[in-house]
């Protein structure tokens, strides 16, 4: 078994080639052409350095954070687009400083007041927190729906079929 990490987009052409058997992403994606397992939905919280103005507050409307640096994942992560949608939605242009494959590195951004970032809570969940702030979104709220998904009708070798055993396994009870 090979472990390939890439965005979602990227996913989604090597799942149609075949060069990979199955992915792990982010929802909504094209159904018509993938077989789908939820695995986990959670929302995105926003991240400030202990120091930022926001600190203080336990929410914030999006909107709020028209005027603010984002330190996002990279284009073709779905996150990006999740993100930046919803801004849009809110009425503006996120202004995009920073972006990252690594939730890591943007977290050390935003501890180095470089900006805000958006993380799931399961992320943020085993991530070492000191010198940041977790602000619940609201107006709207984010979310990050964590899904398998295959090729639709495709064959599985047992391989990935027990990588898709592992994964349900490891999520448990969150499975859909």
């Amino acid at each position: 078994m090979r472990i390939v990490e890439e965005g979602a987009k990227d996913m989604e052409r090597s799942l149609l080639e075949g060069s990979i058997d199955v992915g792990v992403g982010i929802l909504p994606i094209n159904e018509a052409a993938f077989d789908v397992v939820p695995l986990v939905e959670r929302k995105l919280l926003l991240v400030v350095s202990e120091s930022h103005p926001l600190a203080e507050r336990e929410h914030v409307a999006l909107t709020a954070l028209r005027d603010e640096n984002f330190l996002l994942f990279m284009r073709g992560f779905s996150l990006y687009d999740r993100v930046r949608e919803a801004c849009i939605d809110a009425g503006f242009e996120p202004r995009i400083v920073n972006e990252s494959t690594q939730w890591d590195f943007l977290l050390k951004l935003a501890r180095e007041n470089m900006g805000i970032t958006f993380l799931p809570e399961t992320v943020l969940a085993d991530a070492a927190m000191s010198g940041v702030k977790t602000i619940d979104v609201h107006h709207p709220s984010i979310h990050w729906n964590l899904a398998l998904i295959c090729r639709k009708n495709s064959y599985q070798s047992p391989a990935a079929e027990e990588w898709i055993r592992w994964v349900r396994a490891y999520f448990g009870d969150d499975v859909k």
